[in-house]
């Protein structure tokens, strides 16, 4: 979206590959597309004057890009960028000296983001990253974020797990910065609220998930405490959801993943999600609901298979 000053952002709009962990995979439907909508709201917003902030004659634009959930991938395609490795088709009017700051999602996002954008003095903003890592001004000086911390969810969760007699919990978490910051919180501040931990379980990608559930199933603490990604949140759930035995394992996690919990069906057992209160705009509601009806559409390929996912059909012209 061409303008005279852009915002940039690099989002997760797909998931890492299940076949290859340097590739693309598949849309996300939760937490992928609706950063990018978010971003092109927030420009018509203030292009079209109906926000509280004044550009004069300025024209706002951004530049959106994917980064998958793959390891690396967002430094590598900054970098590249910024140095004029990335090859760009001239239709595309990129210009990355006109992008002002940078936005992205998660822990990890933030950490590889901040390796292109610190030397060049460039604002790094995220809505998603909670690490209390991030709040190292010397690491991070450019960094802000837009949602609560670690040690509030962390506090959020363990007055939960007290209110619910959950005096005993096991903690699953990701072998990243999201997984240790996490685990390192809520050890902090649940000996307060009178909760212990009795075991804790790092997880990466070679980890035996089918192991792990089916140890928490048969120890005596069934509570499990989830510091994990999407991808791994979506394994865990799917293997316990495959015994009767691990049915009676009650999660509580900090993210808002419903959908995975869902998408097993009656076999996901009890959970408990955190989600951080937000307003809800009916503008940006209106505005995403009439993305399909704009030229938007026919320009933004992140837009059309979106619409193509949810609603299970396929745009013409779409595989030309």
């Amino acid at each position: 979206m061409p303008g005279d000053v852009e915002i940039g952002g690099i989002f997760g709009i797909h998931d890492v590959s299940t076949v290859d962990p340097y590739i693309c995979g598949a849309l996300r439907t939760v937490n992928g597309f609706q950063f990018s909508a978010a971003v092109m709201y927030a420009i018509n917003q203030i292009n079209s004057k109906s926000a509280p902030i004044n550009l004069r004659d300025v024209k706002l634009g951004g530049l959106i890009l994917d980064h998958c959930n793959v390891e690396s991938r967002r430094f590598d395609v900054l970098s590249s960028l910024y140095s004029g490795l990335l090859p760009v088709n001239e239709d595309d009017n990129v210009d990355v000296a006109k992008v002002r700051a940078w936005m992205t999602d998660i822990t990890r996002s933030v950490i590889e983001v901040n390796e292109v954008v610190k030397p060049l003095d460039i604002p790094l903003i995220s809505p998603l990253a909670t690490s209390t890592d991030l709040i190292d001004k010397d690491m991070y000086p450019t960094f802000f974020r837009t949602i609560q911390g670690d040690v509030t969810l962390s506090v959020a969760m363990s007055k939960l797990a007290k209110a619910l007699n959950f005096r005993y919990v096991t903690v699953l978490y990701t072998d990243d910065e999201y997984g240790h910051g996490g685990l390192k919180t809520f050890t902090s501040v649940s000996t307060q609220e009178n909760v212990c931990i009795f075991s804790s379980y790092k997880i990466d990608s070679s980890s035996n998930m089918t192991h792990i559930v089916n140890l928490i199933a048969s120890s005596d603490v069934n509570v499990v405490i989830l510091w994990t990604t999407g991808p791994h949140t979506a394994k865990f759930f799917q293997e316990r959801a495959k015994t009767y035995a691990s049915s009676n394992i009650v999660v509580i996690a900090p993210m808002p993943f419903m959908g995975i919990a869902q998408s097993v069906g009656t076999n996901g057992g009890k959970s408990f999600f955190l989600n951080i209160k937000t307003t809800v705009i009916d503008s940006y509601m209106n505005f995403v609901r009439n993305l399909p009806n704009t030229d938007s559409i026919k320009s933004d390929p992140f837009l059309m298979e979106y619409y193509m996912k949810i609603l299970g059909c396929d745009l013409p012209n779409y595989y030309k």
